[in-house]
């Protein structure tokens, strides 16, 4: 078994926007104060239940945060010591993981807030209309976490992921998730989001 873990400081933005695709319409704040009781990030906790399902399989744990030049495909292939072909070319899938800035991020999260409290009921394909349109849009703002919600969520976490790579001697992983996260120099929330923007991007939205 290959596990890849990843700091949840780094991982907490790419699983917030996840779930704003979905129905969640909390702020990136609010899921921060509640951070420390998602078991999705009780890393000792999923792992250890892995090895008791499967006593006898060999476990190594990869940090997410140090892949083989920064792509997972590559770092799996070398550690299956399987290289990648050099002619291999990833598919051009019709639909791509891509992220959304800052205020697309909140306007979704404002629709699933209306939906949320039964003010406004979007069909299906609108939702998808509007999505695929502020994908399309030029990048703007991307969240960034503040410092000190860096250092929170890291502290939270910190004793268990230890015991984690003591547990399993996993030397790589502990300088990994033992070392303060590096502090972002811009801080950027749902807050920070201004109301023009918004607008403009509502009625953007549904011009196209």
């Amino acid at each position: 078994m290959v596990a890849y873990l990843r700091r949840q400081d780094d991982h907490v933005l790419s699983i917030y926007q996840q779930n704003i695709r979905g129905k969640q319409s909390e702020t990136i704040l609010s899921m921060i104060e509640q951070i420390d009781e998602l078991p999705q990030y009780d890393y000792l906790s999923i792992i250890s239940r892995w090895q008791d399902t499967f006593p006898n399989a060999q476990l190594t744990i990869r940090p997410y945060g140090q892949l083989l030049n920064g792509d997972i495909i590559e770092d799996f292939s070398a550690f299956l010591n399987c290289p990648v072909n050099s002619d291999y070319q990833e598919p051009n899938y019709a639909i791509k993981n891509l992220s959304f800035d800052a205020p697309s991020i909140e306007l979704i999260r404002l629709f699933n807030k209306l939906e949320a409290d039964g003010q406004l009921i979007l069909p299906h394909l609108t939702k998808r209309h509007i999505r695929k349109t502020l994908k399309n849009r030029k990048r703007g703002q991307k969240f960034k976490l503040s410092p000190k919600d860096q250092v929170r969520i890291w502290e939270a976490f910190k004793v268990n992921n230890l015991a984690l790579c003591d547990k399993y001697e996993l030397r790589e992983c502990k300088d990994y998730f033992s070392s303060p996260p590096i502090p972002n120099s811009e801080v950027f929330y749902n807050e920070d989001v201004q109301n023009d923007d918004l607008y403009h991007l509502f009625f953007k939205t549904f011009e196209s």
